[in-house]
């Protein structure tokens, strides 16, 4: 991927990073209703500001059934 956007607080650097992770979907009755995503936050920052940074965490919001956060 490419860091192009402002998206997690840091202007775009335009580097290409490689990361790792997973996404579980929970699928019933043909719709998804659960969803979870777990990635190297960490990794992607050091790439990002080539230093050494602490770990971060953000905080994925639950979408309720109104589209809401």
């Amino acid at each position: 991927m490419r860091h192009t956007g402002n998206g997690i607080g840091i202007p775009p650097t335009n580097k290409t990073l490689h990361t790792t992770g997973i996404t579980v979907l929970r699928i019933a009755v043909g719709k998804f209703v659960a969803g979870w995503q777990n990635w190297d936050m960490l990794g992607l920052m050091q790439q990002i500001k080539d230093e050494p940074v602490g770990p971060t965490y953000i905080v994925a919001a639950k979408v309720g059934k109104e589209g809401g956060v």
